[in-house]
């Protein structure tokens, strides 16, 4: 239950990080960037002790949250286009927990799935775009990506969210942003779950 009400938090912040509204971190560089160092520049690495784990982002974004969750937005003054990805953290209580397990769940009280969770928390209108399998960064892990729409106080806010369970640790990546600028900023989405490394 207590598990529960964490998640719901997390979906809320990368929420109220989109709507709402610092450190100078080392550089940092990764040869699977190709595509998106050339659309976004140099990037910088943010660790948190708190957590373990490091990841790149782009150079000119910020970092708003390093405190057990790692944050970080796109520069725009505009809410409007501006961008989020934060990084969350949570020791798994099954150890024999897959992904596809963890995200769809088994249609029971037990185990609901997190998606079921983020529409009960969320509320509003969801909807599923995309699913694709990835990999988390120099773990290997397998992980999961979904993109999806929700309607959210009468805002529709698309969503791009990255799973994995390493070590017996849940790892998530969540993307915000709103539909029209979604894809420009996707890539940083993609360079910062390809760089992620484990401390």
């Amino acid at each position: 239950m207590k598990r529960t009400v964490k998640l719901c938090v997390v979906a809320a912040l990368s929420l109220s990080l989109l709507c709402s509204c610092s450190e100078a971190p080392n550089q940092g560089s990764s040869e699977n960037y190709n595509v998106a160092q050339a659309e976004f520049g140099d990037t910088v690495t943010t660790e948190n002790e708190y957590v373990g784990y490091t990841f790149e982002y782009p150079k000119d974004w910020t970092v708003v949250r390093n405190d057990g969750m790692v944050a970080v937005k796109s520069s725009e003054d505009d809410p409007n286009e501006r961008v989020t990805i934060s990084c969350t953290s949570y020791s798994s209580l099954d150890p024999t927990l897959a992904v596809l397990p963890y995200w769809d769940g088994d249609g029971t009280d037990e185990n609901p799935g997190y998606y079921k969770k983020m529409q009960e928390t969320l509320g509003g209108r969801f909807e599923e775009i995309s699913r694709s399998e990835t990999e988390l960064g120099d773990t290997g892990a397998p992980a999961l990506k979904v993109v999806y729409s929700a309607e959210i106080a009468d805002k529709t806010y698309m969503f791009g969210q990255v799973i994995s369970i390493y070590d017996g640790t849940i790892f998530t990546f969540t993307y915000t942003a709103l539909p029209d600028i979604y894809k420009a900023w996707e890539p940083a989405l993609t360079h910062a779950v390809t760089s992620f490394k484990i401390k």
